[in-house]
């Protein structure tokens, strides 16, 4: 199976912040963590919160959490 670039770096993203089960992850957090820019990672997380893998949370706590426990996710299809 051929992933996208853009795929492997949701699943480098979903891993980081599932990594930090304890607190939001900030965007700017992820990108410097990744080696991305925060506009691409911004692009990635938007299409990860739409599709419910990610939930957003606003102030200056906020960030990004998982929507389940991180080992209910997979990456691939179960058949």
């Amino acid at each position: 199976m051929k992933i996208s670039s853009k795929g492997r770096y949701a699943v480098r993203i979903m891993t980081e912040i599932a990594k930090n089960t304890d607190k939001c992850v900030s965007v700017s957090d992820i990108a410097s963590s990744q080696n991305l820019s925060i506009k691409y990672t911004e692009q990635i997380i938007n299409k990860l919160v739409k599709n419910k893998l990610l939930e957003s949370f606003r102030g200056s706590l906020g960030g990004y959490k998982l929507c389940k426990p991180a080992q209910d996710h997979t990456s691939g299809k179960k058949t």
